[in-house]
């Protein structure tokens, strides 16, 4: 047991990260959290923390929260600008698909934050609520209370919006929201460009109308990252009611019977574990939540026997149902001065940008690259939007996915797509029963015949919105090879060779009540007492074209089921 503990500490290392000055604090910790605890958070993403921060206001409640990575306070992960650094960070821990089928069997990237904060550390901060028609069918689909109107009110409790309407804004909630400013020449050719092909101007697309083009939306404070752990962590950790562990890495939930009792976990002292007199609550995502599941032994029992696990649950939902966005980005030449390109390769334009943030806390250096998107429809018959083009100010090589450090030299834009509801769907299974081993993720992208379907048009679309009056002149004639009178094949072989997960996984533990489903509408996780999940994991399909706002939305409504009784 000594050897194979040892083993599984150095396989564990590069993200079970030294967070304790001395080991005389750490065994302090340690006997900290060795009595019960009413709740028990498994995760300190955007739902996790949203669940903790809200729990603690409670002071007659007492909270743990196990994280696997630790605070976070470089700059690359505050300033918007440096998230490719932070992408490249420790506080990333990168996934792999197997190899897909449809895209050459090439092993796409999965990269997901670790630490306080989770992956609002290291992602593109845009805050879209979604389609408020995708949660009513939520609710047509047996998840009951999670239609529109019903998740609104914590929608409006996450987040804090001076501009919008108050009747369906939050004015006062836990994450700052700031409009893309200021506006620029590019970014307005483009809006133009989408109105002259019909796509409708929002001013607001987070007021309840998913349809139209607009000026992106970020959780953003003065210039900087307004994530997960500042908008929840930051004052809650003062509570003497809530513990966090840091840099410990969960192993299985413990089960006595049919009720969750505790978790285990590997900190740089062994494996320990802590126990949970009222509920523990999964947090991990939609990769590692139906991964910790399956190494406790609730799943598919053919998935279980191949590793050895006995099966305490059969749930053969766990792991299925498995979603995310194929993003394809062309990328154009442009007259346009101001890029990142431009910010990342010349002196003159990186001052220029400094100064914007010091005087306006705005500008290059407040962003990630996108400044503007379109919701919309690929051919006229469709009853709503279903694909979604997105304007980035910097261009570079395709092929190197979306983890883009290298950037053209030359000014440049791109427009990036992908199928706002994809239909093609995978899996996330263990893949040993060691839990240090990744598990097994199979996107199956461009599986299902209509994702192909609505590509190909989208990528279409975006050549008409480049062609189009309003967008033309910012484009140079010899800005890449023009494929827009290619045929669909050619196109699909593009997309084949160049496309890259959007970082938007989805579903393995989806809500519902068929015999597929591992939640019911209170998140509680079917067969199992005193064990639920709150994260993008129980989303039945993709609500939204970016999953960062729905993952704090369903942590603010459990912390409210959890208070209410």
């Amino acid at each position: 047991m000594g050897n194979k503990l040892m083993g599984i500490r150095s396989k564990a290392g590069h993200w079970v990260r030294r967070e304790f000055q001395d080991s005389t604090q750490l065994a302090a910790m340690i006997h900290k959290i060795s009595r019960n605890y009413d709740y028990i958070i498994v995760g300190a993403g955007a739902a996790g923390a949203a669940v903790a921060g809200r729990l603690s206001e409670d002071k007659g409640l007492s909270i743990l929260l196990i994280e696997a990575g630790r605070h976070e306070r470089h700059p690359r992960f505050l300033l918007p600008v440096l998230t490719s650094h932070a992408l490249k960070s420790a506080a990333t821990r990168v996934f792999h698909t197997e190899p897909e089928p449809a895209l050459q069997r090439r092993r796409l990237e999965w990269p997901r934050g670790v630490g306080l904060g989770g992956s609002t550390l290291v992602n593109g901060m845009l805050w879209v609520r979604g389609d408020a028609a995708e949660y009513d069918n939520w609710d047509r689909m047996g998840c009951k209370g999670w239609g529109y109107r019903d998740v609104l009110p914590f929608f409006r409790r996450s987040e804090a919006d001076a501009c919008g309407s108050p009747d369906t804004r939050g004015r006062d909630g836990a994450i700052q929201v700031t409009r893309r400013h200021p506006r620029d020449p590019l970014t307005d050719a483009f809006l133009s460009s989408c109105s002259s092909q019909g796509v409708p101007l929002l001013e607001d697309y987070n007021e309840g109308v998913f349809d139209g083009a607009a000026y992106l939306q970020f959780n953003l404070h003065r210039g900087l990252r307004h994530g997960a752990d500042r908008a929840y962590l930051a004052a809650a950790r003062r509570r003497s009611n809530l513990t966090i562990l840091q840099g410990a890495l969960a192993s299985r939930v413990l089960l006595e019977g049919r009720r969750a009792v505790g978790v285990e976990f590997l900190t740089k002292q062994g494996l320990k574990q802590a126990k949970a007199s009222r509920e523990v609550i999964l947090c991990c995502g939609a990769l590692q939540t139906p991964q910790l599941l399956e190494l406790s032994g609730i799943g598919a029992h053919d998935v279980l026997a191949r590793q050895g696990i006995a099966t305490v649950i059969h749930l053969p939902g766990v792991g299925e149902n498995l979603r995310d966005h194929l993003n394809t980005r062309l990328g154009f030449k442009s007259t346009f001065n101001g890029t990142l390109n431009q910010v990342q390769h010349h002196f003159r334009w990186r001052a220029r940008a400094a100064w914007s943030w010091l005087r306006h806390r705005g500008g290059p250096l407040s962003m990630v690259g996108a400044t503007a998107h379109a919701l919309l429809r690929t051919r006229p018959c469709l009853a709503r939007p279903d694909a979604k083009v997105q304007l980035l100010h910097y261009s570079a090589d395709p092929t190197n996915g979306n983890l883009v450090t290298a950037l053209d030299t030359e000014s440049g834009f791109s427009i990036s797509n992908f199928v706002l509801r994809p239909q093609s769907t995978g899996s996330c299974h263990i893949a040993s029963k060691d839990f240090t081993v990744p598990p097994a993720v199979r996107a199956n992208y461009l599986t299902h015949p209509e994702d192909v379907i609505t590509t190909v048009h989208a990528l279409r679309m975006i050549y008409k919105l480049v062609r189009s009056q309003a967008l033309s002149p910012w484009v140079r004639a010899d800005a890449q090879e023009d494929m827009s009178e290619a045929s669909d094949e050619t196109l699909l072989q593009w997309v084949r060779d160049t496309g890259a997960s959007s970082y938007h996984p989805i579903g393995t533990c989806k809500m519902g009540v068929d015999s597929m489903s591992v939640v019911g509408p209170h998140l509680r996780v079917h067969g199992v007492d005193g064990l639920r999940i709150a994260d993008a994991s129980i989303m039945p399909t993709m609500p939204s074209s970016n999953t960062q706002a729905p993952c704090v939305m369903i942590g603010e409504k459990l912390a409210y089921l959890l208070m209410s009784g």
